[in-house]
């Protein structure tokens, strides 16, 4: 993630270092450019319009400070490669509006690798091997197909003359009820529904079964289903849901982290966000710093959210001054810029599993925060009831909360070194009208002087 500045009087766009890094731009190469030239060079041609049109919209409303904007196009890089970009602005003053830019490319590349393979279960799904089945009106089974076998596990022979209600999972049964049903199954052609069904080793899937009622003189004789295994489409779904989920809780604290003045608030609120939204236990800021006189680095918690009923690490002083040599296998990877993640029911790194003991943790997931190409710190998401395992796509999306965490880090370093700046200038130039006043005192008292 990248910064960006638009003066308004010389519509010229300047680009922050990382800015220059997504589009590789060579050191000689000056991270200036005239807003025009910079679309024509960089933005791909088929989102060139939409790209001006938005910055021209910022144009139009730099009168009204505090503005904000925000918009996505595609970039070719100077070598050639095309990326994803997000922008975001702020109208700061008259004269600028001040920015981040992020690349969005394994974000969507994570998208279009769901949505490709949702594609493939759908073929694959229908064109399985479903299970058909003749029952009784009351649901005694008469009939079972050799696929059974193959979706279930239990043996054709196993289920005759039982009813399938005996293997629906018990919170499921409400909807074979003539209550849920709605008209009764007599009037209806047919009849569909989602349930989860018992195997033979005790595991649970889901089954979509297409109920037809067979009638004869006005009375239900026999039920034909054809029952086909959904479970593979309802984990996709939870995962677009845990997706879209994640997607909206980091725009939150992104939003957050870009409007809020108070830095400290806003990542407060932002972990919190992202906490409730995520359905994780645990989310938590460390910052690094370096001894003085050692050199030693070491890591100390600044900020952490938790879910109800567990307890707050801010106050503990072992959080506090934590060296790097204690936790170098999660600090490792962070510093060659890569996230740490490790599952205790899959890590053999005794130290690790000390660590899991200890603060009773199942998983937990840390990505780095680098500002100015300085390994500022890190934020991690633990998870302490729950076996679950974080997918690419949720990588990319919480790496990017990492970039917008680092973009707004920096905002306050730059906005801190222009008041540091802007008082020294003050002061300079009370010391220069002071030493004037000084001067022409002097004269007014040199004999022969002429007033």
């Amino acid at each position: 993630m990248g910064s960006w500045k638009l003066d308004f009087e010389k519509r010229e766009l300047a680009l922050g270092n990382e800015f220059r890094e997504l589009l590789v731009l060579e050191k000689h190469v000056s991270g200036k450019f005239l807003l025009t030239e910079f679309l024509k060079e960089f933005v791909v041609p088929e989102d060139y319009h939409s790209a001006n049109e938005a910055f021209a919209k910022i144009f139009q409303n730099r009168a009204n400070v505090g503005y904000e904007s925000s918009f996505s196009f595609r970039v070719i890089t100077s070598h050639g490669w095309m990326r994803y970009l997000f922008l975001k602005g702020k109208v700061v003053d008259m004269s600028a509006c001040f920015g981040i830019a992020q690349d969005v490319t394994a974000q969507k590349e994570s998208e279009n690798a769901l949505v490709n393979s949702e594609q493939k279960f759908r073929l694959l799904a229908e064109n399985s091997e479903d299970i058909i089945s003749v029952h009784a009106a009351d649901g005694t089974t008469w009939y079972l197909s050799p696929s059974l076998t193959h979706v279930l596990g239990y043996e054709v022979d196993d289920v005759l003359g039982a009813s399938m209600l005996n293997y629906v999972h018990p919170d499921d049964k409400h909807k074979f009820s003539k209550r849920m049903r709605g008209p009764r199954l007599h009037e209806q052609q047919t009849l569909i529904i989602r349930y989860r069904i018992r195997k033979k080793d005790n595991s649970y899937l889901w089954l979509e079964t297409i109920i037809k009622p067979v009638m004869d003189h006005n009375e239900v004789i026999k039920l034909v289903c054809t029952s086909r295994n959904i479970t593979g489409q309802r984990i996709a779904q939870q995962k677009l849901k845990k997706k879209d989920q994640l997607l909206q809780a980091v725009s939150q604290a992104t939003h957050l982290l870009l409007s809020n003045t108070d830095l400290n608030q806003a990542i407060t609120s932002g972990i919190q966000i992202l906490g409730t939204k995520t359905l994780v236990d645990r989310v938590y800021v460390f910052k690094n710093q370096q001894h003085a006189e050692t050199g030693e680095w070491s890591a100390s918690i600044t900020h952490e959210w938790n879910a109800d009923g567990l307890v707050s690490r801010l106050e503990n002083p072992r959080m506090l001054g934590l060296p790097f040599s204690e936790i170098s296998p999660i600090v490792h990877p962070l510093i060659q810029k890569k996230p740490f993640v490790s599952y205790r029911w899959k890590e053999t790194d005794e130290r690790l599993l000390e660590i899991f003991a200890k603060q009773k943790v199942e998983a937990t997931l840390a990505i780095p925060i680098y500002v100015d190409d300085y390994f500022w710190g890190f934020v991690g998401f633990d998870e302490f009831t729950k076996q679950q395992e974080w997918t690419e796509g949720e990588f990319s999306i919480l790496q990017s909360f990492a970039s917008s965490l680092s973009a707004a880090i920096q905002r306050k370093k730059i906005e801190d070194e222009l008041i540091q700046a802007r008082d020294l200038a003050e002061t300079a130039s009370r010391t220069k009208s002071v030493g004037i006043k000084l001067i022409d005192q002097r004269r007014h008292r040199q004999p022969g002087t002429v007033a």
